[in-house]
């Protein structure tokens, strides 16, 4: 597959060289593909990103658009089909939708997948603007319409607010199913990023934003159990971790973290349980991805640092101090405290690291 993957790129940049003195939707979109297949071999990493962004700048191309000059309307939530067919069937299914645009019969279309991806997209953009704009800007009434945008959003969508791990094993249908996860996660992604600007930015509680990170975790473990209905996305994987298991995993072990050292400091509902068990399945999901994918060293790496965290968790205390000096040579006192897991902020380590390079994770010697 990767020697495939290969083939494809260097005739996309091939193409590419060929059309650097010209811009249009074409261009555009292979150069989006492009970077898509930089991601395929070479996963979320840094050579990915700079590697792409290093193209668009030589080639003088902008970045994507944000939602603030997207004008194009949804496409309606009609099957390929009926597009097809046109005619009556056309028409009857265009009468038969919502005021909004969406089927009533909770069918899952392409123009399904579509409609949700762009609204989710907007809403995202958005938040993003607030995560890196100016700290002049930030308002936490700003955080709250973006709740309430979304809420709305996904009021006209019930088939993504009532998506249950239940609902999802009575699917019959194993495309479906692998559709409406994906789905569910993007809305829990998008509810994620929100409710972490409420806490970091607002000072609110932690407490909606473990609730999130629980979900996605065990959406995310999930979709790797039920991996032999979904045998024709097995490349997909390593990006579902990288992209809903990382973050969430890393909220949830600052978390038993921190009631863990500081129990009596606890202000907030986590199942322990639960927690630690969707934990070690996280630990099992990660090995189980395989070297050719694209983010097999983050994978790795990202096991390395659960395993740790567990180890800290259930290691009696007098032995946590001997087992951390029998393992890692300490060269200098950042590097106690870090191993030690001491004065654990709630964001300084496991929910903001870049899990793919330094300080902390070089620091661990993961080989």
């Amino acid at each position: 597959k990767k020697r495939a993957v290969l083939a494809i790129k260097e005739a996309i940049e091939g193409c590419l060289d060929l059309c650097k003195h010209s811009l249009n939707t074409l261009v555009c979109n292979l150069l989006y593909k492009n970077f898509l297949l930089e991601k395929v071999l070479h996963g979320n990493s840094m050579r990915a990103v700079s590697g792409a962004t290093r193209s668009l700048r030589c080639s003088r191309w902008p970045p994507a658009w944000s939602h603030r000059y997207h004008s194009c309307p949804l496409p309606l939530d009609l099957s390929d089909e009926a597009l097809m067919e046109g005619g009556e069937r056309l028409r009857c299914e265009i009468r038969e939708l919502d005021e909004n645009g969406w089927n009533r019969k909770g069918d899952v279309h392409d123009a399904t997948i579509c409609r949700t991806m762009v609204l989710t997209a907007i809403v995202i953009d958005e938040i993003m603007e607030v995560f890196i704009g100016n700290a002049n800007q930030w308002t936490m009434e700003r955080v709250r319409t973006l709740k309430l945008k979304a809420e709305e959003t996904y009021s006209h969508i019930p088939q993504i607010t009532q998506i249950t791990k239940k609902s999802l094993k009575l699917c019959n249908d194993d495309v479906k199913m692998w559709k409406l996860t994906f789905m569910r996660l993007d809305y829990l992604r998008m509810n994620f990023l929100i409710e972490r600007l409420s806490v970091e930015r607002g000072g609110e509680s932690r407490q909606k934003l473990l609730d999130v990170a629980r979900e996605i975790l065990d959406m995310t473990v999930f979709l790797w159990l039920e991996r032999d209905r979904s045998g024709h996305r097995h490349y997909d994987y390593d990006y579902i971790i990288m992209c809903y298991g990382m973050p969430s995993t890393g909220i949830l072990c600052t978390e038993l973290l921190k009631q863990t050292k500081q129990p009596n400091e606890v202000d907030v509902r986590m199942p322990v349980s639960e927690v630690v068990q969707n934990l070690s399945l996280m630990i099992g999901f990660v090995d189980w991805t395989r070297p050719i994918a694209g983010n097999y060293k983050l994978c790795r790496r990202m096991s390395q640092v659960i395993k740790r965290v567990l180890d800290q968790i259930f290691t009696p205390s007098g032995e946590k101090r001997s087992s951390l000096d029998s393992e890692v040579p300490l060269t200098q006192d950042t590097l106690t405290d870090f191993l030690s897991f001491n004065d654990l902020n709630d964001f300084e380590w496991l929910s903001s690291i870049d899990w793919g390079r330094g300080p902390y994770i070089d620091m661990i010697h993961l080989n």
